[in-house]
């Protein structure tokens, strides 16, 4: 006989890619300050003035003329600009796919044939005419006999 064998699939795990990662960059402002510094335009400095008093003598003095100062607004980088990359991941998509491990089909079944032993009486030495007449001897004979011929049939799947 013949069974028939069903498919076997297995299911695979797929991954597809919607979108791919993308790289994208962000410029950050440089950070300043604005920094006031004194410089001096003139220095300070000291001569000698000459002068007359009221009787006509003369007379010398010392005579300090300060420094001459402005304040000057400076800008200052303190951190400079930069680049930064914003990474945004891909968007993925996972599905299932049923795949053939093994093709369904058949497979044959083969069933021996069924012997059994049947005991019958037969003539082992038939009756023989003699001045003394025996009975036949009977015995028993064991044989093999086919009950029933091999044959195929359907049997069901265990799967």
């Amino acid at each position: 006989s013949v069974e028939r064998v069903p498919a076997v699939y297995a299911t695979v795990r797929r991954t597809e890619i919607l979108r791919p990662e993308t790289v994208t960059y962000r410029d950050t402002p440089p950070v300043v300050r604005t920094v006031h510094e004194t410089v001096v335009v003139r220095p300070a400095e000291s001569r000698w003035v000459s002068s007359r008093n009221l009787r006509g003598q003369e007379r010398r003095c010392r005579v300090v003329t300060p420094a001459v100062t402005r304040t000057i607004a400076r800008t200052v980088v303190v951190r400079p600009g930069s680049r930064i990359p914003v990474v945004q991941p891909a968007v993925v998509r996972d599905y299932a796919v049923p795949v053939l491990v093994q093709p369904a089909g058949e497979r044959k079944i083969l069933h021996p044939a069924i012997v059994e032993h049947v005991p019958r009486t037969v003539v082992l030495r038939p009756a023989v005419d003699r001045i003394i007449d025996h009975p036949p001897v009977v015995g028993i004979e064991r044989r093999h006999v086919l009950m029933r011929s091999g044959a195929e049939h359907w049997v069901r799947s265990r799967w």
